[in-house]
């Protein structure tokens, strides 16, 4: 990541999918650089509130600030009245991954859940979850997907 960070000179900002959507995983990819994160098999509006919590500074979240984390002279700018914490918290993208029954039944009330910036789905994982042969559960939990996504 930071050398991603580095070569491109600040100008690619990579995102990382993470194992799981555990406190630790989400703070390591961010404090290594990370300027988002992709957090798979999401199921529940307290996963996904979690993750965020992990990815914020306080007061916005409870993520420990790593003295690692920055490139100095590359990523610690920060407009005036604000920190460098500031401009982390606000510009990390926090994207849940579905790739389940359960977290398709909550998809709505995922997407609702503020902090959340994108949603990205797992269809092959979906599908296995689904049953590899419901082909008209796959196709209505597409058309959801698809619905709420408007």
């Amino acid at each position: 990541i930071h050398t991603v960070k580095l070569y491109s000179q600040g100008k690619i900002i990579p995102l990382v999918r993470v194992p799981n959507h555990s406190h630790e995983w989400v703070t390591w990819a961010l404090d290594a650089g990370a300027g988002g994160i992709v957090i798979p098999h999401m199921e529940t509006v307290d996963q996904v509130k979690a993750s965020i919590a992990a990815a914020r500074f306080p007061p916005h979240g409870h993520r420990s600030y790593a003295p690692f984390a920055v490139i100095n002279g590359v990523q610690d700018s920060a407009p005036e009245g604000k920190s460098w914490l500031d401009v982390a918290s606000e510009h990390c993208a926090v994207i849940p991954q579905i790739e389940s029954r359960k977290g398709v039944e909550n998809l709505e009330e995922i997407m609702q859940v503020p902090g959340v910036d994108a949603i990205m789905i797992g269809f092959i994982d979906l599908g296995l979850d689904l049953g590899l042969d419901k082909k008209d559960e796959m196709a209505a939990a597409t058309e959801r997907i698809h619905s709420l996504a408007k």
